[in-house]
Formats: structure tokens, sequence, C-alpha cells
């Protein structure tokens, strides 16, 4: 941990009294001066902090921004998680980590953006990723799975995305089989896992999984091409102040939860309970080219293989992969 974090977490364990210059310095095995130093950087990134004579440092406000800091301070104690990167804007979090993948070779590590300027979802799909409008993180891991299995980690974010929803915001938080989180009936966060396959032994040599959650609607709108399907958690400039840190955060402390189990599927219950499609009639689109192209069919389950059972007009019962097909409801 860097002294500016430790001095972070310092004021922000400590936000009814002062903490002496002196004391952190000698805490933290630096002179004042770079206790300083700190103070002043954090204060240029928009913290709020109280220097008094004789006194010391209090923090007094928290800017409403993304900081590895406040993620941190929210993760659980207990959790042996990733290593923290924010960055203002990126092209795409999933494209940055796969192109610095060799840099973390064994750690698990987590890029969270502000803004994607190149942001990308499944099927070759763009995803909308507005500057202070959403929160966009990646997470690099290297489990012991094979190129089949490498889907448990899409349904797993996806159920954890969906109890930090209802944990930091309140909101019921459902599942549109595979990868999509929808408020409202409404979409507003979607999941793109991409795997590199190790061909020597056919497991993973590590794995890329992506999130993008919609926070507040654009104050211009969403693109007439998704402004039918998108949504966001709340209207625009209506968002609980932190909120970005604290949907991070809780994702990741309830992944983590599922990820140290998860060839066991802890996650599948969770899953299928948010589950919206079970029970509804669909249209199956073979061919997103072609979305006209379809036939219709009702959806019985989720299998223990994360596959989408459905029943089909003559009585047949499918089942479909995901990658297979597109799914919309009747």
């Amino acid at each position: 941990m860097s002294a500016r974090d430790k001095i972070f977490n310092a004021l922000i364990n400590n936000r009814d009294d002062y903490i002496s210059g002196g004391q952190m310095a000698a805490d933290f095995g630096i002179s004042r001066n770079a206790v300083w130093k700190n103070v002043k950087s954090l204060q240029e990134q928009g913290y709020v902090i109280e220097a008094v004579t004789n006194k010391g440092y209090r923090l007094v406000k928290c800017p409403d921004i993304l900081s590895p800091e406040l993620i941190k301070k929210e993760l659980n104690p207990a959790l042996s998680g990733p290593d923290i990167e924010v960055r203002a804007e990126v092209t795409s979090t999933n494209t940055v980590l796969k192109e610095t993948a060799s840099l973390h070779p064994d750690k698990d590590y987590l890029l969270v953006a502000g803004r994607q300027t190149m942001g990308r979802g499944r099927l070759g799909r763009k995803f909308y990723s507005p500057d202070g409008d959403g929160v966009y993180f990646s997470l690099l891991l290297h489990p012991k799975l094979t190129g089949a299995e490498s889907q448990y980690l899409t349904t797993a974010i996806a159920a954890a995305v969906a109890k930090a929803i209802e944990k930091v915001c309140g909101f019921n938080a459902v599942i549109k089989w595979v990868n999509d989180i929808f408020v409202n009936g409404k979409k507003v966060c979607g999941i793109l896992t991409e795997a590199v396959i190790d061909f020597e032994t056919a497991g993973l040599e590590y794995a890329i999984v992506g999130t993008g959650i919609n926070i507040t609607t654009p104050k211009d709108g969403y693109p007439d091409e998704i402004k039918d399907v998108a949504g966001a958690l709340y209207e625009h400039g209506k968002a609980i102040p932190g909120v970005r840190n604290s949907l991070v955060a809780a994702t990741i402390n309830y992944f983590y939860e599922y990820y140290e189990k998860l060839a066991e599927k802890p996650f599948l219950e969770e899953y299928k309970k948010r589950s919206f499609l079970i029970g509804e009639s669909v249209k199956v689109i073979g061919n997103i080219a072609a979305p006209d192209d379809y036939y219709e069919a009702r959806v019985l389950d989720i299998d223990n293989d994360l596959r989408l059972v459905i029943e089909t007009p003559d009585g047949g019962i499918k089942t479909l992969m995901t990658g297979e097909v597109s799914i919309r409801k009747i």
C-alpha cells in the first residue's frame, strides 16, 4: 500500500477527529513533509481536508468520484482480492486489460473507469459508456477452468451485480439470460467475458470479466438504437453520493464469495431465482444480422450447465448455449 493510500485510510478511519501529521509520519515511516505532499495531492483530487495547527488533518468531505481508496474501504476485510486501478477514461476496460495482461501474470487485477470511448458488448455490439453516467470495470482472473467452464464467470458476475444493485440501491434487479441485468424493465448492465485458452493444457490462461452499469440517464438521453432498451438506476443528477464506488465494491465482494468455489456453481440458485425469462415466451434469433428470422418458444428452465431449456411450438425440448442465439422476450 502506498503512503498516499495509508494516509487516506487514516483520515477516513478518523473522520470525527484530527490526526496529526507527526503521528502519520511515525506510523508510516515517512517524513512530515511527505505527509503534507500526499494530503495536498488528495486535496487536488477534490477531497476536502481541513488542516489546523497543533491538531493535524481531518477529512471533511469526499468528492463523488471513483476512487481506489473508497472502493477498498468497502471491500470485505477478509477478501484476498484484486489489485485496483481507477482511470478517468479508457478505450475499453476489457481491451486495456487484454493489452496489459502479461504485466499481471499471477495476481487478479481490477480496472475501473468513469468513461469508455470504445466500450464493447457481446456479439460485436458497442456498449454506450458516457462520462459520469456509469461505471465500467473489468476483472483480470487466472481461474483453473476449461474454456467451456468460462461461462461460470459470466453467470457468477451477473448474480453478483444483481445482488449489489439490490444491496446498495434497493432496487430489484433481474437477469436476462445470459448476461444482462434489468431494473424496472430496462437494461442497466451488460457483461462481457473474454478468455485466452492455453492449448497445451486446454485450460484458461486468463479470463477478463467486463461489466458496465448505467448509473444515471444521460442528460441528452440514450442513442436512438438503444433508447427503447437501455435504462439507468437513477434519473440524471439524482444518484446517491458514492454509489459508483459502492456498487463496484459490493459486486467484487459477492463475486469472490462465488469465485472461491466456482466449480461447485454456488451462484446458480441466485442466478436462476433472478432470471426473468423462465416461464416466458421468447423469440429465438439464430443470426443477429437477420433479426426477423426467428422462431417462438417458451422458456422452461436454465439447466445445471447454464443452458436455456426451451419448448418449441411443436412440443419439442431444446437446450441453447450462450453465443448460439439471441433471445428476445415477447
